[in-house]
């Protein structure tokens, strides 16, 4: 049977611990009322493209290791279309179709760095950054792109992001403060040690379908410190579900953030308006 690698949100990465970080509230509209989802046209191209990475990337393992690299779908339509079967990703529009595979087109073929080898590909790598007030272990488990060992025996994360035009300065560092970074560096740390040299980003540009590749350069302090940024969020998030489950809390007024960075945002395909902005503004309706 021929397979697809990877899939999807762990269910305990930065998607799933964000929306906790950014309004309490919002995470509980999204997962405990579950009355609202994050989608979009841009997660929906997001989840297609890094699909077909993950095809070459664990193609390319199945070969350095002697097996077959048929036993996994090739970049392309057949791996498109059963992603969309099995619930991988949605249908894209056929304007979005044509470009996902002119980036693939593009960008594939020169992912493969000669003295370099691909370790895993869309894999979880659980760390414990503390303790529930239950004695339970507080896990935090995002999926990871690709991790590729450099031909000098050091490790990358690398993760790749689409964008209509050439980032700043500015922007590598909006990343570099980011959770999903922060974790990455942390996790990094644990399993690898000194030999791991940081996380790179692959951007790939979508009108003329460049591609280039930038270390982000993530703060060790900041970055040494998330472990326990992290706990304490898990620690907060588990007192509002242990307090929801008891009856003491309605789901529908956990703590919300009230800011305008945070429910009106500058840019977003809906204005910037936060999912959970009507809710918070007349409640259920």
């Amino acid at each position: 049977m021929t397979l697809l690698a990877g899939g999807g949100p762990s269910g305990n990465g930065w998607s799933n611990w964000g929306p906790f970080a950014l309004c309490p509230q919002l995470y509980s509209y999204l997962h405990v009322l579950k009355v609202i989802r994050v989608e979009g046209v841009a997660l929906d191209f997001g989840g297609a493209l890094h699909q077909q990475l993950a095809q070459w990337g664990q193609r390319c393992i199945e070969e350095d290791a002697g097996r077959d690299p048929d036993a996994y779908y090739p970049p392309g339509q057949d791996a498109y279309q059963v992603a969309i079967q099995t619930g991988g990703h949605r249908r894209l529009t056929r304007d979005m179709e044509d470009l996902l595979w002119r980036l693939v087109a593009a960008v594939v073929p020169k992912q493969r760095t000669r003295g370099w080898k691909i370790l895993d590909v869309e894999a979880i790598y659980p760390v414990q950054v503390g303790e529930y007030p239950d004695g339970s272990p507080i896990i935090y488990a995002p999926r990871l792109d690709i991790v590729q060992e450099s031909a000098h025996g050091v490790v990358w994360f690398d993760d790749y992001k689409t964008t209509g035009r050439p980032p700043g300065k500015a922007m590598l560092e909006t990343y570099a403060m980011d959770g999903q970074f922060l974790g990455m560096g942390l996790i990094g740390r644990a399993y690898f040690g000194e030999r791991f040299a940081g996380v790179r980003i692959h951007w790939i540009r979508k009108d003329d379908c460049s591609h280039w590749v930038e270390p982000v350069p993530i703060p060790r302090k900041l970055a040494d410190r998330w472990g326990d940024v992290l706990a304490y969020q898990g620690t907060r998030r588990w007192e509002l579900e242990q307090a929801t489950a008891a009856g003491e809390l309605s789901p529908w007024e956990w703590p919300a953030t009230g800011h305008f960075d945070t429910c009106h945002r500058r840019y977003g395909e809906d204005g910037g308006r936060c999912a959970g902005m009507e809710l918070c503004c007349w409640g259920p309706k």
